[in-house]
């Protein structure tokens, strides 16, 4: 690398020579800058796809006991559900009627 930097430090800017490794130079930071911008893509993609996976069987599971908390809730009225009151605070015709003991 000494060697390099030393035979570069003689050269001057109007050198064919110094605008060859220069161009060399450009060219090797565009990839290193290339390769900068795609690595933490590539870093996070398997972790991105676990985090979806999680979220999708998360929801799933959600929905299916919302679903089965729904199916159970209207099956048949339980010992503490009261009469739904009206506007006159009377309870109302639809309403199911308390299980009495």
């Amino acid at each position: 690398m000494d060697e390099r930097q030393a035979r570069l430090s003689a050269l001057g800017p109007d050198d064919a020579a110094f605008d060859e490794q220069y161009t060399a130079l450009v060219e090797r930071a565009e990839q290193l800058l290339g390769f900068e911008q795609h690595l933490p893509a590539r870093l996070a993609e398997p972790q991105r796809l676990r985090s979806a996976k999680i979220g999708r069987w998360s929801w799933r599971a959600q929905t299916g006991v919302a679903a089965a908390l729904t199916i159970n809730s209207g099956s048949a009225p339980c010992g503490s559900c009261a009469p739904i009151p009206d506007e006159l605070g009377e309870p109302s015709r639809s309403a199911r009627p308390s299980a009495s003991r």
